[in-house]
């Protein structure tokens, strides 16, 4: 938690219902609980230390920063992004929050695509065979990783303002989706085994590791084929016509004087 803290304070919303849960099994079921607490408060704060970097860097005096980390204050304006709003993503003038139930269709309407559609039957079959096939450890993971993700969905679309109505502003929205979607590929990946095991307890060893074989292969094949052409950059050239713009601009015999 505490290192994913340092990519992104967003994930405070993922951290809180886990560390909840860390301290709940650690202060009733451990044999050593202050030392297992200790040791698990270590291994959060620890990573955080890295946030210490900010001002050391902040003294080489970079070309392009983020903010002035060098004082205190400016610090935490850094770090809890105050300039556009902690868990905001836009500065006040997107609007207030809210339209909680309009976030969350966006982000139903999205995972489709991400799993390409049949994908979603992975993580139902984790959830539908969780008491037949999968260990107790396993199970409990579905419950915690569940209530972590409704929590950061629910309290972050409550509190995104940018305008659901606007496409670019829909796209960094959905930026914010991957913390959930990671969660359901483990599920998807979790289910995959769970339906593996269900199946060769049905029919023959052999012919279902050719047949699950054939399916993940044409699976894989299908999201490279329909997404191939979006991710093609191959002819991507808007570099060389943004530099040779600048070039163009110069007059003859000038001089482009440039840092980096």
């Amino acid at each position: 938690c505490g290192l994913a803290l340092t990519h992104h304070h967003s994930f405070v919303l993922f951290a809180i219902p886990l560390c909840l849960r860390v301290l709940y099994v650690t202060l009733t079921k451990g044999t050593q609980r202050w030392v297992s607490l200790g040791k698990a408060a270590l291994c959060f704060l620890i990573p955080l230390l890295l946030y210490g970097s900010l001002p050391l860097l902040a003294h080489k005096n970079a070309y392009i920063s983020w903010g002035n980390v060098t004082s205190w204050d400016g610090f935490w304006v850094h770090v809890l992004r105050k300039e556009y709003g902690t868990f905001q993503l836009g500065v006040a003038e997107f609007g207030k929050g809210g339209e909680l139930f309009g976030r969350l269709s966006l982000f139903a309407g999205d995972m489709p695509e991400q799993f390409l559609w049949i994908g979603l039957l992975l993580p139902i079959s984790a959830w539908a065979l969780s008491k037949r096939v999968l260990a107790p450890g396993v199970r409990r993971f579905l419950w915690v990783s569940t209530v972590m993700s409704v929590f950061y969905l629910v309290v972050f679309c409550s509190l995104a303002n940018l305008l659901i109505n606007n496409p670019l502003h829909r796209v960094v929205q959905a930026r914010f989706w991957q913390q959930p979607l990671l969660v359901l590929s483990v599920w998807a990946v979790i289910g995959a085994v769970a339906l593996v095991n269900w199946i060769r307890r049905q029919w023959s060893a052999t012919p279902t590791r050719v047949s699950l074989w054939g399916i993940a292969i044409t699976i894989v094949a299908l999201q490279m084929g329909l997404h191939w052409k979006a991710s093609d950059q191959s002819g991507h050239r808007i570099w060389e016509h943004f530099g040779r713009e600048i070039l163009d601009s110069i007059p003859p015999e000038g001089m482009l004087i440039v840092t980096g």
